[in-house]
């Protein structure tokens, strides 16, 4: 992406006569004068402008580093696909554009400078004159603004209108933080205490290590054994070392004879520890793991352009030989992407220390180098008072204690599947999802202690309000090479990559302020909506009775419920013979109609409570609602129950049952009905 190039992508066109005379005048130039310069190019002086455009350059790439507010637009129409189009509003969205890094200087040149030389600012430009400039709006949309879980079936439309939230987005963002502020960042995260195991650089290895016959190659041989080293794996003291040297002088025939290779029996160590790494990063589970390509390294455009939905092994086409490390087989992947982290800090008087690593083995992995924290800041510990009075009931302030305890610690973090990065007692998911309203209720609402654990160190949001409430927000996170503003999905996976962000991250979870950010949270998002679900329209019964006179004199009574049961009734002999004739008996249909019911009309138990957190948790709020009401129709058919005071009065845990044969995670809810404490 192009960044703070505004001045830099029109070099050409400014009017200057002199190099002396522009040496000595640029560094006087006011930000008003530059600008000014700019406009009044002369494309004559374009020779003279060339020599002296660095100096220019420098001195307006630092006046703008210095900027300490985004710039505000304001638009008389809209602007791109189907919009009015006004060059006036076009020139500055394209300029927006551009700073943040969405419009290329060459796309600039093309729709702007050059499109706009005999234009005036009234008059008006077709679409197919800025297909660029359209294309980078729909860029921004889909980068910054359509990182909600729930845009996600969105598609940007391409045009900016002067009320709406991309403008307002624009006008909150720059492209990046002056020197002064990425200095102080940089300082910020290089005091993190956190070690990372060496990376030893495996591409150097020519041949076979390990349990064979043919390969052992000396050097090949060290760069294992110090990559194995470094991980822990593999150990020597002054009698045990197979480093060469060593075996050399207890065995000068180790060398296999005319190669400076050694004879595998002389490497039952490394041999062992190869083995060891095989068996404890399991790479039988790699190199079957299925996932979908869009989430494999450089295979996203691929996956795009051939629309490819047949899911592939992480370690697709490698060899595997045991005891063997070979360039470019699985054993040699995963060693040379494990890595080893060590985290040591001070919180409420205590140092805590911790130990992490990547290549997590799980169902849901879709990124090899993700991390697991359980983390130890427990919401076990935070008394009920707390909790409630964030506005939740007793029984629901215990459920979401419960809850809290299978999704994670306050400093828990998850960056393998494909949430991007998760954080938190409730697993505050990324990928638009819930983690940018984390940030953003904390930057609102306990703005000191986000300055100190987030902003300080490179991480932001950018937010929105509508009525007092945040309606948009999205996560920033500093380039500490660049200074560049990263957002969205992008920062997400850039805080992912640094482990120095995840030690901020952790150690912020041991703060008092974002702990009830995280339950206040959680509070609105999950547990107050919970108690306001309805029930679907799933959960509507139909129900046909039937009572047949016998010969006897006697009445047999049925009950067909759902629709399908009632259809294949309908399709028999005795119901056309009863429908043709009242006196052989009486068909009564009805329905117990429970679409837009509350759903605590039926489910009132603290069980019933918890398991629906559960669900609006794991499931979402839409999800669960869903989900509870095929639950519902489920335990309402096999019961044959046909009236509201009928299902009021049924076992609430016969019909969790039945409910979590269709949620995302049913041993949750088994363990609730199961949980004697509830």
């Amino acid at each position: 992406m192009i960044r703070n190039k505004q001045y830099d992508q029109r070099q050409e066109h400014l009017q200057l006569s002199e190099e002396e005379e522009t040496q000595q005048h640029v560094s006087t130039l006011t930000q008003e004068q530059k600008e000014n310069a700019l406009k009044n190019y002369d494309q004559k002086n374009k020779e003279n402008w060339k020599r002296v455009s660095q100096q220019l350059k420098n001195s307006t790439d630092q006046s703008k580093k210095e900027e300490t507010a985004p710039t505000q637009i304001t638009l008389t129409s809209s602007v791109g696909a189907g919009g009015a189009n006004l060059v006036s509003d076009v020139k500055k969205i394209q300029k927006k554009l551009m700073n943040l890094g969405f419009l290329s200087e060459g796309c600039f040149d093309e729709e702007s400078v050059d499109l706009f030389k005999e234009k005036k600012d009234t008059d008006k430009v077709k679409d197919t004159d800025i297909p660029h400039t359209i294309e980078a709006i729909k860029s921004y949309e889909a980068t910054v603004e359509y990182v909600g879980y729930a845009d996600s079936r969105k598609k940007p439309s391409g045009k900016v209108t002067p009320a709406g939230k991309t403008l307002q987005l624009m006008n909150i963002q720059k492209a990046s933080v002056s020197e002064t502020q990425l200095n102080a960042i940089k300082q910020k995260r290089n005091s993190i205490n956190i070690d990372v195991s060496e990376e030893i650089d495996l591409s150097k290895i020519e041949g076979n290590v390990g349990d064979i016959d043919d390969g052992n190659k000396v050097e090949d041989i060290t760069l294992v054994q110090d990559a194995l080293i470094e991980l822990g794996i593999l150990k020597f003291d002054e009698e045990n070392s197979e480093r060469s040297d060593a075996i050399f002088k207890k065995h000068p025939d180790s060398y296999l004879q005319g190669k400076e290779s050694l004879k595998k029996e002389h490497l039952k160590l490394t041999i062992k520890a190869i083995e060891v790494f095989q068996n404890w990063k399991k790479i039988k589970h790699w190199r079957t793991k299925k996932v979908h390509p869009k989430f494999k390294e450089n295979a996203n455009e691929q996956w795009k352009k051939n629309g490819r939905k047949k899911k592939e092994n992480f370690l697709e086409n490698t060899g595997f030989t045991k005891g063997v490390v070979n360039k470019g087989d699985s054993t040699y992947l995963l060693l040379d992407a494990y890595k080893k982290f060590k985290l040591s800090f001070k919180a409420n008087g205590k140092t805590q220390s911790y130990s992490f690593s990547n290549l997590v083995r799980s169902g849901d992995a879709v990124n090899m180098d993700g991390l697991s924290i359980m983390g130890k800041a427990k919401a076990q510990g935070v008394d009920l008072a707390t909790i409630k009075k964030f506005g939740l009931t007793d029984i629901q302030a215990k459920a979401l204690k419960y809850v809290s305890t299978h999704e994670g610690n306050f400093d828990a973090i998850n960056s393998y599947d494909q949430a991007v990065i998760s954080y938190g007692f409730i697993q505050f998911a990324g990928g638009g999802r819930s983690f940018n309203s984390l940030l953003a209720l904390m930057k609102k609402d306990y703005p000191s202690t986000f300055k100190t654990y987030f902003q300080d160190y490179g991480i932001d949001v950018e937010y929105l309000e509508k009525n007092g409430k945040i309606v948009k927000s999205t996560i920033v996170a500093v380039d500490e090479i660049t200074g560049d503003k990263l957002r969205g999905i992008t920062a997400e996976d850039y805080i992912r990559s640094n482990e120095k962000l995840i030690g901020s991250l952790i150690m912020a979870g041991h703060d008092t302020k974002v702990q009830e950010a995280q339950i206040k949270l959680a509070a609105n998002m999950y547990v107050k909506p919970a108690a306001k679900l309805s029930f679907r329209s799933t959960a509507n019964v139909p129900h046909l009775k039937v009572v047949k006179k016998l010969t006897d004199g006697k009445t047999k009574q049925s009950t067909f419920l759902g629709k399908k049961e009632i259809d294949t009734y309908k399709k028999s002999a005795d119901y056309k013979a009863i429908k043709n004739d009242s006196k052989l008996g009486s068909l009564t249909e009805g329905s117990l109609n429970l679409s837009g019911k509350k759903v605590n009309t039926v489910l009132t138990s603290a069980k019933s409570t918890t398991s629906l957190i559960n669900m609006a948790i794991n499931d979402g709020i839409g999800g669960a609602g869903v989900k509870v009401s095929k639950g519902v129709r489920d335990y309402i058919i096999e019961k044959k129950i046909c009236t509201l005071d009928e299902i009021k009065s049924a076992s609430e845990v016969e019909i969790l049952k039945k409910v979590k044969k269709h949620v995302f995670k049913p041993k949750r809810i088994q363990a609730i009905i199961d949980e004697s404490s509830i």
